[in-house]
């Protein structure tokens, strides 16, 4: 288990992965949001000696099979990706086969997208090669916007990387999503001649080989990554409920494991919750916050969330009237606020950390009592639990009930706080020192204050004009697929 907060080191050890497929009996995998085939994922060299940096030249030079999964989007227009010219890219190696996945929850244009602006975004890469199975998922996209790209800031992310027979389930993810969709047996039979009648036989290894020991960037060379226990969560909409005559095989009733890892981890939390999240607006979750920060024993939620003013009113309108619906009901159980924070982030304030350290909050991670972490693709969002396509990690001590400065949570947080306050991890170990110093910031952090009320752009008021306006936007930027 490797966690990232520097997309830099993420991309790092994708590409010593990927450099372990090496035989045309080795696999790569890939799914996304949005794939880029432009992606340095290496440290850039000086020119003209720029081969096999880009992770189009990884692939490109693989000897493996590469099956890719992207979200085929109703229309491209930023932000929302135009993945077109990946899917070309990797069904144009002769290796490679990849598709457009459009099977999502609502009714269907005559293209096949969905009218509902459901969207796969699960971000994996398995790797099964000369060291066995290695699987990262998380909140970073394969492309350039993780990096300090041409004096551009890089977005602020989590991702992990997965070995031991965990990886495993993350395949198996892949798995059911390729044999699912129509056009995957065709593309095995016209790309590596999979017999019609078994077309996945060889597409997936029937025992994935386990990896261990496989080095990290993150880590000094011989230094052991320790073992933790892990659970897989996963969203799938119930797609019978949304006008589909099909159903995904493998989930016909739907999934929410994310969300319920999620809500177990906020039942069981005895004293701290951390959040990171770039929308925060479920509903869902807001009401068991509420409860939480009302519990016995209790000490604090803190909450750091993306910068309104850096998402685009077209791209989730309405987003401040949900978010103040969090801020209304967290100061009426708690108006001192001692018991809750909300927090955004601001431009680095040290040239020598701005290009590790953009303002940009993509992150989506949980960390309960700094013993237990959920991280992955799911945002904070009503969609993201029970709409769209989504996978997390659970990420406890053997146990989830050791403590120890050892901590795989422990000292995420411990790095995420070093990121953003900018002081040594040393003045962020313990909870309550740390939070003192974002009450406090320290002329090195990122952080400001985020708790008071914002007023919707379109209306001029916290909380719109218009109820029923906001009820009939929420169903479509952030479907409840359980309603």
């Amino acid at each position: 288990m490797v966690g990232y907060v520097h997309g830099r080191c993420c991309f790092n050890d994708i590409a010593a992965a990927i450099k372990t497929a090496t035989s045309p009996e080795h696999r790569i995998y890939l799914t996304g949001w949005w794939l880029a085939t432009d992606t340095w994922l290496l440290d850039r060299p000086p020119p003209p000696d720029r081969s096999a940096y880009l992770l189009s030249d990884l692939l490109a030079a693989s000897r493996a099979q590469i099956r890719s999964m992207t979200w085929k989007p109703p229309f491209v227009k930023p932000p929302i990706p135009d993945n077109k010219p990946w899917v070309d890219f990797v069904n144009g190696l002769p290796h490679g086969a990849a598709i457009a996945d459009a099977k999502l929850p609502g009714p269907q244009r005559t293209d096949g997208t969905s009218l509902c602006l459901g969207v796969h975004h699960q971000k994996i890469v398995v790797v099964v090669g000369e060291s066995g199975t290695i699987a990262f998922l998380g909140g970073m996209d394969l492309n350039n916007t993780r990096l300090s790209n041409q004096g551009v800031e890089p977005l602020h992310d989590v991702h992990v990387r997965l070995t031991g027979p965990v990886a495993a389930q993350v395949l198996q993810t892949v798995r059911e999503r390729w044999s699912d969709h129509p056009d995957a047996a065709g593309l095995e039979v016209a790309k590596f001649q999979a017999d019609p009648k078994d077309p996945f036989r060889t597409a997936f290894p029937a025992t994935p080989p386990v990896a261990a020991g496989v080095p990290t960037c993150t880590l000094a060379r011989g230094e052991k990554v320790p073992d933790r226990q892990v659970l897989i969560g996963r969203t799938y909409a119930e797609m019978r409920k949304f006008s589909r005559p099909d159903v995904y095989a493998f989930a016909a009733a739907g999934e929410h494991t994310a969300l319920n890892m999620v809500l177990d981890g906020i039942h069981k939390a005895r004293r701290t919750i951390y959040l990171e999240d770039q929308y925060l607006t479920s509903r869902i979750i807001r009401e068991e916050l509420v409860k939480k920060v009302q519990e016995d024993g209790f000490q604090h939620l803190l909450i750091l969330l993306c910068n309104s003013d850096a998402i685009a009113n077209e791209e989730f309108p309405q987003l401040r009237i949900y978010r103040n619906e969090y801020r209304r009901d967290l100061l009426t159980a708690d108006p001192s606020r001692s018991r809750w924070s909300m927090y955004a982030l601001k431009p680095c304030p040290g040239p020598a950390r701005r290009p590790f350290s953009g303002e940009y909050v993509h992150s989506k991670t949980w960390i309960f009592d700094d013993t237990y972490t959920i991280t992955g693709s799911a945002n904070c969002t009503d969609r993201s639990f029970t709409f769209d396509t989504e996978i997390v990690a659970g990420i406890g001590e053997r146990g989830f009930v050791r403590e120890g400065p050892d901590q795989f949570s422990m000292a995420l947080r411990m790095n995420l706080w070093h990121k953003h306050l900018g002081v040594p991890h040393n003045l962020v170990r313990d909870w309550g020192a740390g939070l003192r110093r974002w009450k406090s910031p320290p002329p090195s952090a990122m952080v400001y204050d985020a708790s008071q009320l914002e007023n919707d752009p379109d209306t001029n008021t916290p909380f719109g004009t218009d109820a029923d306006a906001v009820e009939r936007s929420r169903r479509v930027f952030d479907t409840d697929g359980l309603k």
